[in-house]
């Protein structure tokens, strides 16, 4: 039994469309996860930039409360320098985060 060249043509031509349509479909879907991927990373480095802000701004309240602290039980000037120091950078870093 001899194969028809004409049956086994249009055959392969179905089989070829078919694995270049799964095919774009396989890529689409890599796009789209790409796409999904880069979009997570720029959240998560947004993320990590706010939690670094708010260390900052803590570690700054934390040094003018010791500072008011400081000046209330002794009276001395040099815990204000701390507290005015302290203060200042928190709210230059305010009115850069707010554009202003």
């Amino acid at each position: 039994m001899t194969k028809n060249p004409a049956r086994s043509g249009p055959r392969y031509i179905i089989i070829a469309g078919f694995t270049l349509a799964r095919l774009g479909v396989v890529t689409w879907i890599d796009w789209h996860y790409v796409v999904r991927t880069r979009a997570t990373a720029e959240r998560v480095e947004q993320a990590q930039q706010v939690r670094v802000e708010l260390a900052r701004a803590l570690w700054q309240t934390e040094d003018i409360e010791t500072g008011a602290r400081g000046f209330v039980v002794s009276g001395e000037p040099a815990y204000l320098e701390l507290l005015h120091e302290n203060r200042r950078c928190q709210l230059a870093e305010r009115s850069r985060a707010s554009g202003d």
